[in-house]
């Protein structure tokens, strides 16, 4: 099990590699996350320490909630940069 999850972790590392390519390149970042995911539940239950995955899990939530916060005050800022507000 813990050759498994070192491999799940290299793959999951390696993986973001294929970002430049244009539509495989956002796939391959959500199988990355996903990989190391695993990976990290792998080694908490190996280590049996629940610490590793929470924290792992925890970092994920936090990276998708500020892509998500960014995209939109970005979007805020743009469209009212670019259309001098919400007027018709």
């Amino acid at each position: 099990m813990k050759r498994q999850a070192i491999t799940l972790g290299r793959v999951g590392i390696l993986l973001p590699i294929a970002s430049f390519i244009p539509v495989l390149g956002q796939l391959a970042g959500i199988a990355a996350q996903v990989l190391l995911l695993i990976s990290h539940n792998y080694f908490s239950k190996i280590y049996e320490e629940p610490g590793i995955f929470k924290n792992a899990l925890t970092g994920f939530i936090v990276q998708i909630a500020g892509s998500l916060i960014g995209g939109i005050v970005l979007n805020c800022f743009l469209s009212f940069r670019f259309n001098e507000g919400f007027r018709r």
